[in-house]
């Protein structure tokens, strides 16, 4: 098992329902700032500062389109892949519980 320490700085790290959300949102493959904020039911400014934040704990990073109508994307960074085991962990506890 894991230490303590490990675990807290994870829960320290993900503490709030709204960071495990947008995960989810970016594992399954919702890139786009308006559709994350559609599926997390977020706040414009709460998805920008929770977002700027999982990028900042090299979990997420944003990309941001060339086109003519420029947009920013958001990808999980390999770290933020890692976390997709216990968010499937999770839905099936959920499922169960």
């Amino acid at each position: 098992m894991q230490s303590a320490d490990s675990f807290s700085r994870i829960i320290n790290i993900m503490g709030t329902k709204q960071k495990w959300h947008i995960m989810r949102c970016l594992l399954i493959g919702h890139t786009k700032f308006n559709q994350i904020k559609r599926d997390c039911n977020m706040s414009s400014a709460s998805l920008s500062r929770t977002l700027k934040y999982l990028e900042s704990r090299g979990l997420v990073t944003k990309r941001i389109s060339k086109s003519q109508n420029p947009s920013s994307e958001y990808l999980l960074t390999k770290a933020g892949l890692e976390f997709s085991d216990a968010i499937d962990a999770l839905s099936k506890l959920g499922k169960r519980i």
